[in-house]
């Protein structure tokens, strides 16, 4: 009985001796203006909408807001890009703002929460405009984007 007392102390202090070597996940924030298309880029023009990216360990959480609607029979999708590859994540379809929150009211909202292995391979951020009922798994026409900030791309 004693025997089980002190591996399970033991073990106990090693657990505890672990988690205080390990750094606690450092969280980072980016956010910056999403401009509309320019130059054959998705990003560099005006100024229609701004994004925000919180990373934590491998939570990441992205928010985007555009102040424009799609076309009738369109919806607005995100897209991380990752530009060494040119693979295309889909963060889905961007919705219309809560009522209940006065910030987003009449503008296009969204909300991406998910774990990643990698987000920082990803360079650009593009909001396409898609048909409603669209089945082709890439991106349609770019909308809106921003080039994301070091050390994003990497």
């Amino acid at each position: 009985m004693v025997r089980i007392k002190w591996v399970a102390v033991l073990g106990a202090i090693g657990v505890l001796a672990v988690a205080a070597l390990l750094p606690a996940a450092e969280a980072r924030a980016f956010r910056g203006e999403l401009t509309a298309p320019s130059g054959g880029a998705p990003f560099g023009g005006d100024v229609v909408g701004e994004y925000r990216i919180s990373v934590r360990g491998s939570q990441v959480t992205i928010s985007a807001w555009l102040e424009m609607e799609p076309p009738a029979g369109y919806v607005f999708e995100g897209w991380l890009v990752d530009m060494q590859t040119g693979y295309k994540l889909s963060l889905g379809a961007l919705s219309h703002g809560d009522d209940d929150d006065d910030d987003d009211e009449g503008r296009m909202v969204l909300e991406f929460h998910q774990r990643m292995v990698n987000v920082w391979t990803y360079g650009v951020l593009v909001i396409t405009t898609e048909p409603s009922r669209d089945l082709d798994p890439n991106p349609a026409t770019p909308a809106a984007g921003a080039l994301l900030p070091a050390p994003f791309g990497q």
